[in-house]
């Protein structure tokens, strides 16, 4: 069973929903302007290039971590399937709130349930365990590397957009975030 291709599969899907569902927005009021939305991009540019490349790179980085069998292979297309479908949720929850880069949207809302009840970051807390599932799969050093940095570069994200809804909500963000953790639940 190719669960490659499987996960390949899983992320297109994924990428379908994001478009498809980027068309609808709220007005944005303010985009934050920072130094971390640069090095967000090369980090995802590089974290993108190193799993999708196919096998262009020396062969520390095809090192397998992990050996492929069958039980990896589901192990890591369930975390792949799973990741992608609580993304998705996440991304549904949000509704049109939703941006790509950090902005406020015209009345903008806190959102605080459905899987935003679980962590702050959902849609991040999904990419995450997706791209795990897909290193799993995958058993090599580059997805693993490609886990790491990608996993860095959300973090400041996050960062930055926490500061901004801070700012903005006050009081229910601060309680927001004494009650739900920020990516991991019950643990970070």
């Amino acid at each position: 069973m190719n669960f490659d291709l499987y996960a390949n599969y899983l992320f297109g899907l994924g990428a379908i929903v994001w478009v498809v569902s980027a068309f609808n927005r709220k007005r944005t009021l303010r985009r934050v302007r920072d130094g971390n939305r640069r090095l967000l991009l090369l980090l995802i540019i590089l974290s993108v290039s190193l799993t999708f490349s196919g096998n262009h790179w020396h062969s520390e980085m095809q090192t397998q971590i992990f050996p492929k069998t069958l039980y990896t292979g589901m192990a890591g297309l369930l975390l792949t399937a799973s990741g992608i479908l609580f993304a998705i949720w996440a991304r549904f929850n949000l509704g049109t709130n939703w941006s790509g880069v950090v902005t406020l949207k015209e009345d903008h809302e806190l959102i605080t349930t459905g899987a935003y009840s679980i962590t702050r970051n959902p849609i991040y807390t999904g990419f995450i365990v997706a791209i795990a599932g897909k290193a799993i799969i995958a058993g090599d050093v580059r997805h693993f590397l490609f886990l790491a940095i990608i996993s860095l570069a959300l973090l400041f994200k996050i960062n930055t957009e926490e500061k901004l809804l801070s700012e903005h909500f006050g009081d229910a963000f601060t309680e927001y975030k004494r009650t739900t953790k920020k990516l991991i639940p019950f643990i970070y």
